[in-house]
């Protein structure tokens, strides 16, 4: 199963500077006098449309998803499992 990480995530939002100890890190050094102005709005834009999405995946889901399954037959269930145990078993060799 695969997994999403910090990296991947900062990495998707083009973020170039890193993290340390659960504080942004600029990638210019920075004297004490200094204040940190971090632009915020990639990451409340792609919030946004991560709620969007997430609101319509929720609501697909509470109207239920359909699916037609036939038994038998080329797409049926009991040939896609004989293909699924054909293959397992050749991996298990």
């Amino acid at each position: 199963m695969a997994r999403i990480t910090d990296d991947d995530i900062i990495r998707s939002l083009s973020v170039r500077a890193g993290y340390a100890n659960g504080g942004f890190v600029p990638n210019t050094p920075i004297s004490e006098t200094q204040s940190v102005n971090v632009d915020m709005s990639a990451v409340i834009a792609t919030m946004q449309q991560t709620n969007a999405v997430n609101a319509a995946l929720l609501a697909q889901i509470q109207n239920g998803i359909t699916a037609n399954v036939s038994v038998s037959g080329n797409s049926g269930i009991a040939k896609a499992t004989a293909d699924y145990n054909k293959l397992i078993n050749n991996a298990n060799r």
